[in-house]
């Protein structure tokens, strides 16, 4: 593997210093609304400087989607500890995860903002398109499971309550404007994991 050069490295901390003063502002004044030059006054930067690092407002919003995608899925190459169960293995991915949300708190509140507008969830589609995202976490879950854990369940079906489960938990807290750490959270989405919604019965 070639060593990222200082270069590179001062490149990828810029960007990402970028990235998330744009989700600072955003949080303020809304992504829709805001500006390269409200982007800029909360860097430091001028307008033109953020141009050498993206082609607009949303280059950096696509910026974002890669970002927290990537780091989302990073959370599923981390080695597990021998001898969990599967929940036990999901509980820590949710710690994990919920870990990396809060250091890129504001970045997931705009996600979650804007994920509902038109035209958000295909940029994250074709930016995603090497990755098909839910097809990996469900091998995750295939590949950390006994047979008998799965209980004939489909992965991708689990995979797809697990990340639902997740979005809502995590978006309800971030909408409610609440300023307890996203950690808190995990025992709440496993008890929802692994219970299911009361409200509905048995």
């Amino acid at each position: 593997m070639a060593r990222t050069s200082r270069k590179e490295r001062e490149i990828d901390n810029t960007k990402q210093e970028i990235l998330r003063a744009a989700a600072r502002a955003a949080t303020v004044h809304g992504f829709e609304t805001i500006t390269l030059r409200d982007i800029a006054k909360e860097t430091g930067y001028t307008v033109g400087t953020l141009y050498s690092y993206f082609d607009g407002k949303e280059a950096i919003l696509e910026g974002l989607i890669g970002e927290i995608t990537s780091l989302a899925l990073q959370t599923l190459r981390e080695p597990m500890p021998g001898g969990l169960t599967l929940a036990q293995k999901m509980e820590l991915l949710i710690q994990r995860q919920l870990k990396m949300a809060e250091e890129w708190r504001d970045a997931v509140f705009v996600l979650m903002g804007v994920i509902f507008q038109g035209g958000v969830m295909i940029k994250a589609i074709k930016l995603g398109a090497d990755v098909n995202f839910y097809e990996t976490y469900a091998k995750w879950i295939k590949a950390n499971a006994e047979p008998s854990e799965l209980e004939g369940q489909d992965p991708i079906e689990v995979a797809l309550v697990y990340l639902g489960v997740l979005q809502a938990v995590i978006t309800g807290a971030l909408l409610r404007k609440s300023k307890q750490p996203l950690m808190n959270l995990a025992r709440r989405i496993m008890q929802y994991l692994s219970k299911g919604i009361q409200v509905f019965g048995t």
